[in-house]
C-alpha cells in the first residue's frame, strides 16, 4: 500500500512537471509571437511608407501634367496655337519618358469628345459616358481615379486620373485625363525591395484594385471588395495595422494601411503570417517534442524505479521467508537432537475417532520397549 501511494505521488509530480513544461512552451511561443508580430509590423509599416511616398510622387507627376493641360487650354483660349503646340510637345516628351507608367495625356471637351491626346486623336472618340469623366464634369469630386479599364483610343489597359480643366477665371472648360499603366505602376511597387512575404496593393476607397505588386492581371479579374478588412479599419482611422484574414485567399496576414491625403486611394501592405511565423512554428514543434521526450523518459524512469522497488521488496520478502525457514529447520534439528539424546522414552500422537495415532517415537522408546516402530504405531501399539 505504501509503495502504491509512493508511485501515485511520483506520477502526480510527473504530471505537474509535464503540464508545467507545456505551459512554459505556450508562454514562450506567445511571447515570441508578440515579438515577431511587432517586428513584422515595423517592417511593413516602413514598406507602407515607401509605397505611399512612391504613389504620392506619381500623383504629383500626374498633377503637373494636369497643370500643363490647363496651360495648353489657356493658350488656345487666347488664340495662341503656337504656345499650345509648345505645351503639347512638352507633355508628349514627358509621356515618352514613361516615368511613373504614364501612357498618355488627353483633353476632353465639355461635350465629352476627345479633343486632344498625346497618342493622337484619329477618329472621333466619345468619352463623356466614362465614369471618371462624368464625376469631374459634374463637379462630384475634384479628382477622379478610374478602375483599370481598356482604353478606347489605344486599346491598352490603363488607369485614368481625371481633373477639370479650368480657364483663367477658374471656370471648368473640359476634363484633363492622364492615363497610367497599372502593370508598370505595379511593377514599380514590386521594386521597392519588399520582403518575400509582403505584397503592396493600391485600392480605391470603394475597394476597387488599382495596382498590385504581384500578379496584377490575375487580381484585376476580382470584383471590388468594399468589405475588405483594411477598408473597414480605414473608415475610422487614416492609418493603422492589424492581423486578420485576407478575403481573397483566406490566409492569415498582417495588414498595414494608409489613406492618402486628398486622394481616394488606400495603400495596403500585407505580410503572409504563415510564411512569417513558419520558423516560430518549427521552434514550437521542437520544444513540444523535447517536452514530450522529457516526459516520456521521466515516466519510464519512474516506472523502472517502481519496478525495481517492487523487485527489491519481493527479494527481501523471499530472503526473510528463507531466513525463517532456515531458523525453523535449525530449531527442529535442535529439538530432534535433544529428543534423541533424552533418556526418557518419548512418543507423540493424535486422537482420531477415539484412537491414538502415533506420529513420533523416540529411538530410546524403541530401545526400552524393544518393539519396532511399526508395532508401536499400529493398532495394537501403545495405549
Amino acid at each position: 500500500m505504501l509503495r502504491s501511494r509512493l508511485l501515485l505521488v511520483h506520477l502526480a509530480i510527473w504530471l505537474v512537471g509535464v503540464l508545467a513544461g507545456v505551459l512554459l512552451v505556450e508562454q514562450h511561443t506567445a511571447r515570441e509571437e508578440r515579438r515577431l508580430e511587432q517586428a513584422v509590423g515595423q517592417r511593413i509599416a516602413a514598406s507602407t511608407e515607401a509605397a505611399s511616398e512612391h504613389l504620392i510622387r506619381a500623383l504629383a507627376a500626374v498633377e503637373a501634367l494636369h497643370d500643363l493641360v490647363d496651360a495648353r487650354m489657356r493658350q488656345l483660349a487666347t488664340n495662341n496655337p503656337t504656345g499650345a503646340a509648345a505645351f503639347e510637345a512638352h507633355i508628349g516628351a514627358v509621356v515618352e519618358t514613361g516615368k511613373f507608367g504614364v501612357l498618355q495625356v488627353a483633353a476632353i471637351s465639355p461635350s465629352g469628345m476627345l479633343e486632344w491626346s498625346t497618342a493622337g486623336t484619329g477618329r472621333p472618340v466619345y468619352l463623356g459616358d466614362r465614369e471618371y469623366v462624368r464625376i469631374v464634369a459634374e463637379g462630384a469630386a475634384p479628382l477622379s481615379i478610374s478602375a483599370p479599364l481598356l482604353e478606347r483610343a489605344t486599346g491598352r489597359w490603363s488607369i485614368q486620373v481625371a481633373r477639370a480643366i479650368r480657364s483663367a477665371g477658374r471656370e471648368p472648360v473640359g476634363v484633363a485625363v492622364v492615363s497610367l499603366d497599372p502593370v508598370r505602376l505595379s511593377a514599380s511597387l514590386g521594386a521597392l525591395r519588399l520582403a518575400s512575404s509582403e505584397t503592396v496593393a493600391v485600392v480605391r476607397t470603394d475597394g476597387q484594385l488599382i495596382a498590385h505588386s504581384r500578379d496584377l492581371v490575375v487580381h484585376l479579374e476580382h470584383s471590388p471588395i468594399p468589405s475588405h478588412p483594411a477598408l473597414d479599419h480605414a473608415r475610422t482611422a487614416a492609418a493603422g495595422q492589424f492581423r486578420g484574414v485576407n478575403p481573397i485567399d483566406g490566409q492569415e496576414v498582417v495588414f498595414d494601411f494608409r489613406t492618402l491625403a486628398d486622394v481616394p486611394l488606400l495603400v495596403i501592405v500585407r505580410a503572409d503570417w504563415t510564411t512569417e511565423s513558419r520558423p516560430l512554428g518549427a521552434t514550437e514543434t521542437r520544444q513540444r517534442w523535447w517536452v514530450a521526450l522529457a516526459g516520456a523518459l521521466s515516466l519510464i524512469a519512474i516506472l523502472v524505479a517502481a519496478q525495481r522497488r517492487r523487485a527489491e521488496a519481493v527479494r527481501l520478502t523471499l530472503a526473510e521467508a528463507e531466513a525463517r525457514r532456515l531458523a525453523t529447520d535449525r530449531a527442529r534439528a535442535e529439538i530432534e537432537r535433544l529428543v534423541e539424546g533424552s533418556p526418557a522414552a518419548l512418543y507423540s500422537g493424535r486422537l482420531i475417532d477415539g484412537r491414538l495415532v502415533i506420529d513420533f517415537v523416540s529411538a530410546n522408546a524403541l530401545r526400552v520397549t524393544g518393539w519396532p516402530a511399526e508395532r508401536i504405531a499400529g493398532p495394537s501399539g501403545l495405549h
